[in-house]
């Protein structure tokens, strides 16, 4: 179960899968009380993903010897396929260990015994611009497609700025923020608005509010940090939080108690 949950924790969510109800197994991702789940297709919820593949490592077990055989048949059944998945799989591995994509080595390779003629050279440096471009492009696609990651960024500017400013600051784990916008239905903490965690600039966009404003003398710290939506952030500004609460419609005794505490 350790394993399972430690698995779970660095895969993170992929492609179409999504946080649901919590599965029988008590399969939690994080500390969120909920499990990361398939795309449903015939049922209201998808399949728990620990549980799948929970239940294929024992099947695996069990018939290891059918699967193998299968595999094998399957391979040679559909040569093209399994060639394909074949070398998907091997670039991947190279790209996962920091190796060179074979058809670069493969060029270079070419560029050297010919004697490096001029055509090469255009063609390698237009692919090692390609490839820094990308880097880049690959980034800001990032940025908007995964949470983790978006909240390292926003962190990481707030740590710099207080930095900058001399005030007080500490690194934050990426888990107890994401921890903290759950903890909070994922709405934002003021006016209980639902948040839209990765798209920028709306009004219920996502962003991170220090408590004590840097105007203030707030720190860059966990418990000074609150999920807010862009537009009760732009708001407040540099007002003292009970101040500008309670001149809100949204005010609430108990909320506001919450976020003290």
């Amino acid at each position: 179960m350790t394993d399972l949950k430690e698995w779970i924790d660095n895969r993170g969510i992929k492609g179409e899968e999504y946080l649901g109800d919590l599965c029988k197994k008590n399969h939690g991702y994080l500390d969120t009380g909920k499990s990361v789940r398939c795309k449903p297709t015939n049922r209201p919820n998808g399949r728990c993903v620990c549980c799948r593949k929970e239940n294929g490592d024992k099947s695996y077990k069990k018939n290891s010897e059918v699967v193998k055989a299968r595999s094998v048949i399957w391979k040679k059944n559909n040569p093209e396929k399994a060639s394909k998945s074949r070398t998907i799989w091997k670039r991947k591995k190279r790209r996962r260990d920091g190796c060179e994509l074979r058809e670069n080595i493969t060029l270079w390779t070419a560029i050297k015994n010919a004697g490096a003629p001029s055509e090469f050279e255009k063609t390698l440096a237009r692919i090692t611009k390609n490839r820094t471009y990308d880097a880049k492009k690959n980034q800001r696609i990032k940025y908007r497609t995964n949470l983790e990651f978006n909240l390292y960024v926003k962190l990481k500017r707030g740590m710099q700025k207080a930095k900058d400013r001399g005030l007080p600051y500490e690194k934050i784990d990426i888990k107890d923020i994401i921890n903290k916008i759950y903890l909070y239905n994922q709405c934002c903490a003021y006016c209980d608005t639902r948040l839209n965690l990765l798209i920028a600039n709306q009004d219920n966009s996502l962003e991170m509010d220090h408590i004590v404003s840097f105007s203030n003398g707030g720190s860059h710290t966990f418990n000074n940090l609150m999920p807010s939506c862009k537009k009760c952030n732009h708001s407040k500004k540099a007002n003292k939080l009970e101040d500008w609460y309670k001149q809100q419609t949204f005010f609430k005794k108990e909320v506001l108690e919450k976020i003290k505490q």
